[in-house]
């Protein structure tokens, strides 16, 4: 659920390029701070416009995400990038492409709080890059194509996307707590990070795999997930788990697993306590597809998120 993929790399190099201060990072006063990353990147700033995105604006920008296929990304998109004014600002310097990431990953490692709430935004590639740029500063639509991102199913028909969004846009906008993880069976279903699925298809895949999740846990589960690498999404016997962790296995979902979820013993005296379960191992083996009457079987009740 990361950064969107790197299209074929144009072969000329630029000394220009994008900048944009998310409204988070207006809202915060941080545009003084950027600045100054800026100029300490050996950045200078040639051009700068407050503008105030509107949805058309998001689906050019961000066209890797489909309206059917994304439905989730583009509404929390939309909630995000559309709340109040932004920043778009063209920087200039030896290698401005790269320098100008280097400042994203500055800001956005002190004031990042998720996916929603990282207030700034560069280009992942040159392509993304002459694009962007030519919308936003020359009001030029090109028709080049986009990657699109790993799609999920369009939930419109089972959630009632506007109204999650309400409800998870307090939870996003501050430091994600852990989900609250029910333990009460023997094993537990882990699911890591992965940045070749987005929210909706690792929603998509949970949904598919535990029929009647609440939608804000399965959301919340998912970007969780992502974040920290292995984060346990259900509970319940060794059985009910391989199966479930097979349904994930046939959504697209490699990087999850079952562990115990039983208590490691005390280490004997002077010897190191044993390790988590939870980590992912160093390999994980596929599985087969799950056939109807297994899926069927998986429903688990699982825990309402603290509020």
């Amino acid at each position: 659920m990361g950064g969107p993929p790197h299209p074929e790399e144009p072969a000329i190099t630029t000394d220009e390029a994008l900048l944009l201060l998310k409204p988070d990072c207006l809202r915060l006063g941080l545009t003084g701070e950027a600045e100054r990353v800026i100029a300490r990147a050996g950045l200078g700033i040639s051009r700068r416009e407050t503008r105030t995105l509107t949805p058309a604006d998001v689906r050019f920008l961000w066209a890797e995400y489909s309206d059917d296929g994304h439905v989730l990304a583009r509404a929390l998109l939309d909630r995000y990038l559309t709340s109040g004014p932004s920043e778009v600002m063209a920087v200039t310097g030896d290698d401005a492409f790269e320098r100008a990431r280097a400042v994203k990953r500055t800001l956005r490692g002190r004031h990042a709080v998720g996916m929603f709430a990282n207030v700034v935004h560069a280009a992942e590639s040159r392509a993304e890059l002459a694009r962007q740029t030519a919308y936003l500063f020359d009001g030029v639509s090109t028709a080049a194509a986009v990657k699109q991102r790993p799609r999920g199913a369009d939930l419109r028909s089972v959630f009632d996307v506007p109204a999650l969004v309400e409800e998870l846009w307090p939870v996003l906008q501050a430091d994600l707590r852990p989900p609250c993880p029910d333990v009460s069976g023997d094993f537990l279903l882990v699911l890591g990070g992965d940045r070749d699925h987005t929210l909706d298809s690792t929603v998509t895949a949970l949904w598919r795999a535990f029929p009647g999740i609440e939608p804000a846990r399965a959301v919340l589960l998912a970007l969780y997930a992502d974040r920290t690498g292995g984060y346990p999404v259900a509970t319940g016997s060794r059985r009910s788990m391989n199966r479930a962790e097979r349904s994930l296995r046939t959504s697209g979902i490699r990087h999850c697993w079952v562990v115990s979820a039983a208590p490691a013993p005390p280490p004997a005296r002077g010897e190191p306590p044993a390790p988590s379960p939870v980590p992912a191992p160093d390999a994980v083996a596929s599985a087969p597809p799950l056939s109807r009457s297994d899926q069927a079987g998986t429903s688990l009740a699982l825990r309402r998120p603290a509020r």
